[in-house]
């Protein structure tokens, strides 16, 4: 008989440990044959065949063997008779696995998703995923012979922890690379002949880098399979290839961390180090807007062929999203969740807006759908409240920090981000950014590494302070449980005691400075304040991902490029009536938003040829939110508007150059303007009053000016009540002018000008009195 030496020795270290196990060496030549009590230590072959290498009593005899053999057998694997997956491996040398949650229970049905636990008693941090995906396998810890159940060491999407072994069927990479049948599935825990064992030949998700034809751009497509049938569950483009990723197939189990072999024993280097890709739109902070538009929102569901509001579920080129991108964009600006984030996350949710629950229910995010029960799903009475709810209140709970939702406010995957609890899909967050990319890539990238995102140091409580300072207040702590922390970074400030950054906060902050918790209204839609919603970090150990595109910016709120336009000041509804000056308009800083009315001062100014300078408060207007749609979009003016209706028949005649001055107080420190109002189109008719001619002339720019002339009027200084006397009468109705007991107006209120000041004030009131005690 011919035997190789690599067999000998194996037959050899059998013959050891079995001698040292049982006293009762086998001999070389025999076939080993486990007991169905025994754990059998098994080699695949390439061809097809199993060696057993060892029959141990016990599972921690068995992994030893198999750590023994592991210098010789590349592909191990221990099996027992109480396992419940068919190929009864519970555990390998090289494998991945697959999930089978359907081997326990949910109250009266089998289970359909499997519970993953950052430490070993199932504790700790979790996350959960469907049935029949695939994901790393690391090992297997215990195994209990009588009821076939364990615990394993897994990986999936990021999320590295423990789940029952009887949840999941390990597969050998040695079926993975020769492309073998395996067997699956079967021993439910309630029967059922839709879960019976199959066979498959299963194949690993896979991700390839290729050049788009269409836009010249390499891009990731990433595609999964099924191991229920080991079809295709499609395949999308994920998001643009870096640079040291070149066009080829690989694999991961994060979507950050790429290696060129199944087994992931090959990383993608990146000069020396392997290399770490973050999808820009997966780590993007939810607390950040869009430069995309309502319309181009609208306008990218039409190129995916969708041209009309759907009537009923599967009606051809209908989509319940249709014409529906204001929802999105109005949400943004008063719920503080990024406009294209949301809107693809509809998109995938809702399959486009064709989902049944989208058009019948007008919820496209599914909410009240669970995977047990999909029909639970809530009714909303439109798709604006559908994404006002979901922007407003159900986001809301994954992105406060107290949340047992929160992981972070970004997509993520598995390991953090909303994916975490969010979605049983793995690859939930994966797929949305992929919808993001594919839109923004539609109209040539304009949110594309538009802000600086940083990853923050891991393991540690950050407390983030109300100023760059280590002794101001605490806002909130975000804890230390969350991974890959991403953040965006408004600005870096330098101070003497270290450098800071300027973060968008997770938590909504009122306009009275309240942080306001998911659990302090839980069942309320909260407007996130943008310009208030602002804290800071140290600047230590915070990784850059995403450098930005070198404009300083705070989302909604400031934007340095913006800043460097001119003011825009506009008046509408200009009119003269009876010596009374009105008009509405708006006037805003390019850069910086007015929210609200209290977040601007506006005075108006007349400026006389020769003399002092007059100006006059003006009253904020409505709020309106079509000003926020000029200039780019990007902030909000809704705050900008004022009106005046001032009294001028004191002015002096002569001709005043008109000009809006204001401050906005949505910085710190606030920013001030001065603008002159210039009017295009025709000006308003002459206003002849009490012997006087009101007008405006514009010049060649379309500055405004306004005109004062003087006609005869015979006006008796002191005579307020035109009776062409001064006397006491004159006195007392002046007192009560001044008291506002009484109003004076038009000639009298000229009268009542007994100086010539232009104002009337107790000053006139003491020149009566002397005229009337004759002492002038």
């Amino acid at each position: 008989m011919k035997v190789s030496l690599k067999h000998l020795r194996a037959v050899l270290l059998v013959a050891l440990i079995t001698t040292n196990l049982y006293n009762a060496p086998v001999m070389a030549e025999e076939a080993l044959v486990c007991t169905e009590s025994q754990f059998s230590v098994i080699s695949l072959n390439l061809d097809q065949s199993r060696t057993v290498l060892a029959c141990v009593d016990t599972f921690d005899s068995a992994k030893s063997s198999m750590n023994t053999f592991k210098t010789d057998y590349p592909d191990l694997v221990i099996t027992h008779n109480a396992s419940k997956s068919p190929e009864k491996f519970i555990a390998a040398s090289r494998a991945i696995a697959t999930s089978y949650p359907q081997r326990r229970n949910s109250g009266t049905a089998n289970a359909v998703i499997m519970n993953i636990f950052q430490n070993i008693n199932f504790t700790g941090n979790s996350t959960y995923m469907n049935a029949f995906r695939d994901m790393a396998y690391y090992d297997t810890f215990n195994f209990n012979t009588t009821s076939g159940v364990g615990t394993a060491l897994i990986q999936i999407s990021g999320f590295t922890g423990y789940t029952p072994l009887e949840q999941i069927d390990i597969i050998p990479m040695i079926y993975i690379e020769n492309n073998w049948l395996i067997s699956l599935g079967g021993q439910p825990f309630y029967p059922t002949d839709s879960l019976k064992v199959y066979q498959i030949r299963p194949r690993m998700n896979e991700y390839r880098v290729s050049t788009s034809s269409a836009y010249g751009i390499r891009e990731i497509f990433h595609e999964t399979f099924s191991f229920a049938t080991a079809g295709s569950l499609g395949v999308y483009v994920y998001g643009q290839a870096p640079d040291w990723m070149p066009n080829g197939t690989y694999y991961s189990w994060d979507s950050i961390r790429f290696f060129h072999d199944k087994a992931m024993t090959q990383p993608v280097l990146n000069g020396e180090l392997p290399g770490e890709y973050f999808n820009y739109y997966q780590y993007l902070p939810f607390r950040s807007s869009s430069n995309l538009t309502a319309k181009q929102l609208d306008d990218y569901l039409v190129a995916l062929g969708f041209t009309k509001k759907a009537t009923y579920f599967g009606e051809p080129n209908a989509s319940a999203m249709y014409e529906e991108g204001k929802a999105f964009v109005d949400g943004q600006v008063k719920y503080g969740a990024n406009a294209l984030l949301v809107y693809a996350m509809g998109l995938h949710e809702s399959g486009r807006g064709t989902s049944r629950l989208s058009i019948e229910k007008n919820n496209i995010f599914g909410w009240g759908a669970v995977d047990s029960n999909p029909d639970d799903a809530y009714k909303f009475e439109s798709i604006a409240l559908s994404v006002a709810e979901h922007m407003g209140r159900n986001l809301r709970g994954y992105m406060s920090v107290e949340n047992f939702r929160f992981y972070g406010t970004i997509l993520g995957n598995k390991y953090n981000g909303f994916n975490t609890k969010y979605a049983s899909d793995p690859y939930w967050g994966n797929k949305i950014a992929g919808w993001a990319y594919r839109i923004d890539r539609y109209y040539g990238f304009p949110d594309y590494n538009y802000y600086t995102i940083g990853i923050m140091p891991e393991l540690v409580n950050l407390s983030v302070k109300k100023s760059a300072d280590a002794n101001s207040t605490t806002m909130f702590v975000i804890p230390s449980i969350t991974y890959q922390r991403s953040v965006l970074i408004n600005s870096t400030i330098e101070t003497a005691n270290g450098n800071w950054v300027s973060i968008m906060s997770t938590q909504p902050v009122t306009l009275s400075d309240k942080v306001v918790m998911y659990k302090d209204n839980p069942n309320e839609l909260t407007v996130y304040e943008w310009f208030k919603s602002i804290g800071y970090l140290p600047a230590n150990d915070i990784k850059i991902i995403y450098p930005g595109n070198g404009v300083q910016k705070i989302p909604m709120v400031y934007d340095a490029v913006e800043f460097l336009k001119d003011p825009v000041v506009k008046v509408d509804n200009l009119l003269i009536e009876e010596g009374r000056l009105k008009f509405s308009g708006y006037g805003f800083k390019p850069g910086v938003s007015i929210p609200y009315a209290q977040n601007s001062r506006h005075i108006l100014k007349l400026t006389p040829e020769t003399g002092p300078v007059l100006t006059f408060d003006l009253v904020s207007g409505e709020l309106d939110s079509n000003l926020n749609v000029l200039g780019t979009g990007k902030l909000i003016y809704a705050g900008a508007t004022f009106k005046t209706d001032t009294e001028i028949l004191l002015l002096s005649a002569g001709k005043y150059k008109v000009s809006i001055q204001s401050e906005i107080n949505t910085l710190s420190p606030p920013v001030g303007f001065e603008q002159t109002v210039k009017i295009e189109g025709v000006l308003p008719p002459v206003d002849n009053y009490l012997g006087r001619s009101y007008h405006f002339e514009k010049n060649a720019s379309n500055e405004l000016f306004l005109i004062i002339e003087d006609v005869e009027l015979i006006i008796i200084k002191g005579d307020v009540n035109d009776d062409k006397l001064v006397d006491i009468l004159d006195l007392v109705i002046l007192s009560r002018h001044l008291a506002e007991l009484q109003t004076l107006a038009g000639k009298n209120l000229l009268a009542a000008d007994v100086n010539s000041d232009g104002f009337v004030d107790i000053l006139d009131l003491v020149k009566i009195s002397r005229i009337l005690a004759e002492l002038e």
